[in-house]
C-alpha cells in the first residue's frame, strides 16, 4: 500500500469519526443552546417564580413531605404544621417558630398556639396580633382550650391559665376546671394532598431545574462529568475539524501543482 493511500484512508476514518461525533454533539449543543437562551432571560420568563409540580422531578431532588404534620381543627377550620411552615386550611402563613400545638376558635377569632407564643388569626388568614412574654403569656405552653364559660385557657409548665376577655390578664386555675383542650387530628385526605402540592410546590423553581440540566447536574455527578466529557468532544470536534480543513486546503493545493 502506497503512502498517499494510506494517507487518503486516514483521512477519510477522521471524516467518518468526524461525522459519527458531529452528531453526538449536536444532541449537547441543542441543549445547552436552549437552556443557555432560557437562563438569560430568567426575569422575563419569571423562571424563578415558577415551580415544578411533579413529583418524580421532586422526589428526584429529595423533595418530600415531613414525616409527621401536627393539624389541629379550629372549627370548620384547620390548622397544621409542615416542619417550619404554618397554614390555616390551604392559606400559607409562612415560616413560624416554635411547634403547633394546638388551635382554637375564641371570639371570632383563630388562635394557634405555639410553644411560647399565640397568633391570633382571621378565618382568612390575616395575622391580627401575637402574643407572648412580653404581653403577659405564660411560658412553657404545652396545650390550649376553651372553658365551658368561653375564656381561653393555656396549659404551661406552671399550670392552667385562664385569660380575660381581651386577652390582657391570665389567671392561674385548678388544674381540674372543665376544658375542651385542643387534640391532635388527622388533616382530611383532600386538604391533605392540597397542602401536600402546596408544599412540596415551592421547594423547586423553573430556574433550578434549568440550571441543572444546563451543567449536567440534574443527574448528580455523573451528569457533570457527562458535560466535561461533551464539553471536549466539542473541544475535539474543533480541532479535528480545523485540521480536516486544512489537509483538504493543501490537498487541493497540491492537485492543482499536479494538473500544471
Amino acid at each position: 500500500m502506497t503512502r498517499h493511500k494510506k494517507h487518503r484512508i486516514k483521512l477519510r476514518s477522521m471524516y467518518q469519526w468526524h461525522r459519527y461525533l458531529g452528531v453526538t454533539a449536536a444532541l449537547f449543543v441543542i441543549l445547552l443552546t436552549l437552556t443557555g437562551l432560557l437562563l438569560n432571560h430568567t426575569d422575563r420568563f419569571e423562571l424563578d417564580q415558577r415551580y415544578v409540580e411533579s413529583d418524580w422531578l421532586l422526589d428526584h431532588y429529595g423533595i418530600t413531605a415531613p414525616a409527621t404534620v401536627p393539624s389541629y381543627p379550629a372549627g370548620t377550620h384547620w390548622l397544621s404544621q409542615w416542619e417550619d411552615r404554618l397554614f390555616l386550611d390551604a392559606f400559607d402563613l409562612g415560616k413560624q417558630r416554635g411547634r403547633l400545638l394546638g388551635a382554637t376558635l375564641y371570639q371570632g377569632m383563630i388562635v394557634a398556639a405555639l410553644d411560647n407564643s399565640l397568633l391570633l388569626l382571621t378565618p382568612q388568614g390575616e395575622l391580627i396580633d401575637t402574643l407572648g412574654a412580653t404581653t403577659g403569656l405564660p411560658d412553657g405552653i404545652h396545650a390550649i382550650g376553651i372553658t365551658g364559660t368561653q375564656q381561653l385557657a393555656v396549659k404551661t409548665n406552671g399550670g392552667v391559665y385562664l385569660s380575660d376577655a381581651e386577652l390582657l390578664k391570665w389567671q392561674a386555675v385548678p388544674a381540674g376546671s372543665a376544658t375542651l383542650w385542643s387534640k391532635a387530628e388527622t388533616l382530611p385526605p383532600r386538604l391533605h394532598r392540597t397542602l401536600l402540592r402546596l408544599y412540596r410546590g415551592k421547594g423547586l423553581s423553573m430556574e433550578r431545574i434549568i440550571l441543572d440540566l444546563h451543567s449536567g447536574r440534574i443527574l448528580g455527578d455523573k451528569g457533570v462529568l457527562i458535560m466535561d466529557a461533551a464539553a471536549l468532544l466539542l473541544l475535539f470536534l474543533a480541532l479535528s475539524g480545523a485540521w480536516l480543513w486544512s489537509m483538504r486546503i493543501i490537498r487541493d493545493r497540491q492537485r492543482r501543482r499536479a494538473k500544471h
